[in-house]
């Protein structure tokens, strides 16, 4: 069906490398892409099963089962949830899903990758042999992002040479040479070249802005070599920040951002007793530098050392600036039920529930203050910001990190776990790496305010996120390759 509305644009694209070629109808919304769950289900042969009028589908594609809802950006894979950032809408009885999103997904099942073009109106499965798969280029915050994507993990080195070439060479690599050069990915990009050698493919990427410094690393979920490039005019408006130093530039999880929530006039939640966020989370986040800094494992970096206002787009430009590795933002909690009890973990996504939204709203308040007219200036950042993630390995991680934390939280301290959860928390939204909003316990409540008030339990408190950080860095680096920066 072809159709046009406002704002809505309808028409149909090709899948190639499955068979033979299949039109698969696409619906853009407010220029967002979505395709015709029927049409892309039905080429990849797999099963499908439709309940309420097309409302919810049920998939089995090879030995994974799916399901998916409209209007819920949360579909199931097996037993886990897979963000699709934008959830997927009904038109005409017939349910469409975001593409970029499902596509990774398929990619992940299948084991081959789907790569999306846009402008040619086709999708391409990857030919089986080849495992280079293609380009994206991300224009980021702190700088730009070239990401090669893979079809499994391989190894690879990452050189710069003269004319602003950065050339990847990948061990094992094997590359479609005419396909993966057809194209330029963005405007900031001059040329594309890909050579095939017996061992090894090499795929360079000619940039218009001077390649002054980058750091390399290997991420899953798809498979990818991303390749950070720093805008060095972004670093240097950071004043005090750029004199901060890894002490070991490789190691993927390194640098700890601790972030005390609120601070100077903004109190946070304040107990009957006078008791205020602001000051218990800054001793929690203090206990836990020492412990850091002890383990000598880690640098840690702190938002605040004391007690004066910092915005949260400061709080985020110091984060990445200080190249963090993981960003933890810790807060107390606050609800106008005296009954409500626990910690609580969260990551950045739309929240999914009244309670995350509530959360959120509280501890976005210092940004409202800051920016009193940017609302729906940074509902639109977060929604990129949201893809930008997706994209990136830091949704996956982020909630990786917060399952650790809260599991951490649970063991060692004498409170209800109230478990992980997502909301959309401006001071995660612009940072450049895994991260997550920390809920110790709830300073509205009686008996919890006591407990904050108490050193034992922050000092308690601090050791457990410090036990999360290790294990998500233990985990973390099983996996990860990195390469040097220069």
């Amino acid at each position: 069906m072809l159709f046009l509305v406002a704002g809505i644009h309808a028409d149909t694209i090709t899948l190639r490398g499955i068979g033979k070629p299949q039109l698969i109808r696409r619906l853009t919304i407010d220029k967002i892409d979505y395709l015709s769950a029927t049409d892309l289900f039905g080429a990849v042969g797999a099963k499908t099963d439709w309940m309420e009028g097309h409302k919810e589908l049920e998939v089995v594609l090879g030995s994974k089962r799916l399901s998916f809802e409209v209007s819920r950006h949360l579909c199931k894979v097996e037993d886990n949830d897979y963000n699709l950032v934008h959830a997927p809408v009904l038109r005409a009885d017939e349910m469409y899903l975001p593409v970029q999103q499902s596509l990774f997904l398929l990619s992940d099942v299948l084991e081959r990758v789907l790569v999306y073009d846009d402008d040619e109106g086709i999708i391409t499965a990857v030919k089986e042999g080849f495992n280079v798969s293609g380009i994206n280029f991300l224009t980021k915050v702190n700088g730009d992002l070239l990401e090669i994507n893979l079809t499994k993990k391989l190894d690879y080195e990452v050189f710069v040479s003269e004319g602003n070439w950065v050339n990847v060479t990948i061990h094992g690599g094997r590359v479609d040479v005419p396909r993966l050069t057809r194209r330029k990915p963005h405007e900031k990009i001059i040329n594309v070249r890909a050579f095939q050698f017996d061992n090894s493919a090499q795929v360079s990427v000619q940039l218009r802005e001077n390649v002054v410094k980058f750091h390399a690393n290997y991420a899953p979920d798809p498979h990818r070599i991303q390749i950070s490039i720093e805008n060095t005019a972004f670093v240097s408006q950071a004043g005090d920040s750029t004199t901060l130093q890894r002490h070991d530039e490789y190691n993927p999880i390194d640098v700890i951002v601790i972030d005390p929530g609120h601070g100077g006039d903004r109190d946070g939640a304040v107990s009957k007793n006078g008791l205020k966020e602001k000051d218990v989370v800054l001793d929690i986040a203090l206990r836990l530098e020492t412990i850091l800094e002890k383990s000598k494992r880690f640098t840690p970096v702190l938002t605040r050392r004391e007690d004066k206002n910092v915005s949260l787009e400061e709080r985020a430009q110091l984060a990445n600036v200080a190249r963090g590795d993981l960003f933890i933002s810790i807060h107390a909690n606050s609800s106008d039920q005296k009954g409500a009890t626990g910690s609580q973990t969260f990551f950045l996504s739309p929240a999914k529930n009244d309670e995350a939204r509530i959360t959120a709203l509280l501890e976005n308040q210092d940004f409202q203050v800051d920016n009193p007219d940017a609302t729906d200036r940074n509902k639109k950042d977060l929604d990129f910001i949201i893809m930008d993630v997706l994209q990136t390995e830091y949704l996956n991680q982020s909630r990786q990190l917060a399952e650790s934390i809260q599991q951490e939280l649970a063991n060692g301290l004498n409170v209800k776990s109230r478990g992980i959860d997502q909301a959309g928390f401006i001071v995660l939204n612009k940072v450049q790496m895994p991260s997550a909003l920390v809920e110790v316990a709830f300073v509205s409540n009686k008996v919890e305010s006591r407990l904050l008030a108490q050193e034992d339990f922050r000092e308690a408190a601090a050791e457990a996120i410090y036990n999360a950080i290790v294990k998500f860095a233990d985990r973390y680096e099983k996996d990860k390759t990195s390469a040097g920066s220069q």
